[in-house]
């Protein structure tokens, strides 16, 4: 079993080259943290009005600028990037999408999810956890799914 201090010491944030041909190069895609991609699938809601809305435009520019970074694991855009680079290859931005979607652990389902229960989640009464429960998905599912198990190899710092 892992102690505290090795998972703290794992690096696990992993970083890919993806070729752009279309931008005639290609750019360092880093995978993001959990705080960072809780970030990211926040940005899928809308609380300006009245009613929380789901904002599902853009999701491939939205992720890029978010993982695409320097050799030093610094960012290249803001946030505020994602509607100018929005206008950019669709091709393009899919290979980079891919890529980070991949080593962050994202599934097309989990956009899904995400977008659909953003706004319900921050109400609903949430249940912990147990590797033992039959039912997990949705609130309401009837669906019997095991909870997926993911190994997942580390690099322990020295």
């Amino acid at each position: 079993m892992l102690t505290r201090d090795e998972i703290m010491k794992c690096e696990d944030i992993f970083t890919e080259t993806v070729d752009v041909p279309e931008w005639g190069g290609s750019v360092l895609v880093k995978a993001l943290s959990g705080r960072e991609r809780d970030d990211w699938e926040a940005t899928f809601v809308d609380h300006s009005g009245k009613k929380a809305k789901v904002r599902a435009e853009n999701v491939r520019a939205r992720l890029a600028v978010r993982t695409i970074v320097d050799a030093n694991g610094k960012r290249f855009f803001s946030d505020g990037d994602a509607e100018m680079l929005g206008e950019k290859s669709a091709a393009a931005l899919e290979r980079i999408y891919a890529v980070a979607a991949r080593l962050s652990g994202i599934g097309a389902a989990d956009v899904r999810n995400s977008q659909k229960t953003q706004a319900a989640a921050r109400a609903a009464l949430l249940v912990p956890f147990s590797p033992r429960a039959r039912n997990v998905g949705s609130p309401g599912s009837t669906r019997n799914r095991q909870p997926r198990v993911f190994r997942m190899a580390c690099v322990l710092r020295s």
